[in-house]
């Protein structure tokens, strides 16, 4: 379908097509193009159907019967319990992966996202062509079945999903220039927003498709189901809400900790490793938007007591140097007893938004020190972690600290990390 030009938004909504079903179809790949159902009890014949594959939709089997008629409908049907845990993991991977082409994601629903793909460097290729990539990724990636639907507003991207679906690409662009040749035709119970007695209403007065009711005066939309009839008119003008919002809780704190394979001696030998832990937070920081006031070192004992140090800062930190220092001052009140130590962690909360400091001359090098830290996240993002190192980690230890191929963390865990049979069997007495 072809693209319009000049418009404000572009949103996307992209939905996992039967998600419980599909996500038991890869959690057992035997089950995939068979006839599927999720019940809460596959015991029970009284249980209800929560979702069902399109193979088994195809043979009459459908959300909310009770699976003794889906049997009845379906014999070989094969029905699984729910695995919320599955759907959960689920989930965040996928939003994981569709932050890696936006930032601006919204869940709605378990299987159901809004993304907004404007200022993104994907967008270049076109909205359609850039949701077949998202979609396609999303397949190869997870195994995940996906529609997504495109358009200027919330409402008309998600009318644009349902269409999706039955497109053979599984991506359906909907301008609003298009919305009386793609919608109007369409039952009025098809419309996102109206339930089975809203639509019955509707249809007591002859209001039977989405175009006679874009063609129903106002007032009389209005005497029949209030004042949604004006919103819902003016939803198909294009003229709906069009933010996408993410709905993630704050992060309170942002940490990076390492357990040793090799206890450390002396604050000499932790301060490599607290400079790389204090960099892995900052970058985490910066990547979030955010700066923290509150700084906290963890140091732990080789008798595996944990002593830990706080202090406010002047001004909310986010970049290396800043965090580090303050980790410095941290670490020389520690008494010696605490060393030989096997892990140390790097903490910083009291999190807000960073804030752009006024452009004046006293400023500058504060905002160019920003600025090349910025850079620095770009580097490391397009060419790994260990592309650029601090100078101060490199050497015996720090060969150790990088590893651009771990997710989650850039640290190796190979040469500092230690197994729990050595935790165990190197575990010395405590003194009395």
């Amino acid at each position: 379908m072809a693209e319009g030009t000049g418009r404000a938004k572009t949103i996307c909504l992209v939905d996992v097509n039967a998600m419980f079903a599909s996500c038991a179809a890869i959690a057992e790949p035997s089950l995939a193009g068979q006839p599927l159902a999720v019940a809460i009890d596959p015991s029970d014949r009284r249980s209800i159907v929560l979702t069902a594959s399109y193979e088994a939709r195809a043979r009459g089997v459908r959300t909310a019967m009770p699976l003794g008629q889906a049997l009845l409908a379906c014999p070989d049907l094969a029905v699984v319990p729910p695995d919320h845990e599955l759907y959960r993991r689920t989930q965040e991977a996928m939003g994981a992966l569709i932050e890696r082409f936006t930032p601006l994601v919204e869940w709605v629903s378990i299987d159901e996202a809004f993304f907004d793909l404007d200022g993104c460097p994907i967008l270049v290729k076109g909205a359609w062509a850039a949701c077949a990539e998202i979609r396609g990724t999303i397949g190869r990636e997870l195994g995940l079945p996906v529609s997504i639907g495109i358009s200027t507003t919330r409402f008309l991207a998600k009318m644009a999903s349902h269409l999706a679906k039955k497109d053979p690409s599984g991506v359906f662009w909907l301008h609003p220039k298009d919305v009386p040749q793609e919608l109007h035709p369409l039952p009025i119970e098809a419309f996102h927003g109206i339930g089975p007695k809203t639509a019955e209403r509707l249809q007591a007065f002859s209001i039977l498709t989405i175009g006679q009711m874009a063609a129903a005066p106002p007032h009389q939309l209005v005497s029949l189901i209030g004042q949604a009839g004006s919103t819902f008119q003016a939803e198909l003008r294009g003229e709906g809400p069009s933010a996408v919002r993410q709905a993630t809780r704050p992060a309170k704190s942002i940490s990076h900790e390492l357990t040793f394979a090799q206890d450390i001696a002396s604050q000499e030998g932790l301060r490599p490793i607290l400079l790389a832990l204090s960099d892995q937070v900052a970058s985490r920081l910066r990547r979030s938007g955010l700066a923290g006031r509150q700084v906290s070192l963890t140091v732990r004992d080789r008798f595996f007591s944990s002593h830990d140090r706080q202090l406010t800062a002047k001004q909310p930190v986010c970049l290396t140097e800043d965090i580090f220092r303050q980790v410095l001052s941290l670490l020389a009140r520690f008494p010696e007893s605490v060393f030989p130590c096997r892990l140390a962690g790097v903490s910083v909360s009291g999190l807000a938004p960073i804030e752009e400091p006024p452009a004046t001359l006293f400023d500058a090098p504060g905002q160019a020190r920003r600025a090349l830290a910025e850079t620095l996240d770009q580097i490391r993002g397009r060419f790994g972690e260990d592309s650029m190192l601090w100078a101060s980690t490199l050497g015996s230890a720090g060969q150790e600290l990088y590893d651009a191929t771990r997710h989650g963390s850039s640290f190796r865990t190979g040469a500092l990390a230690a197994r729990s049979d050595q935790r165990q069997k190197g575990r010395p007495p405590r003194p009395k």
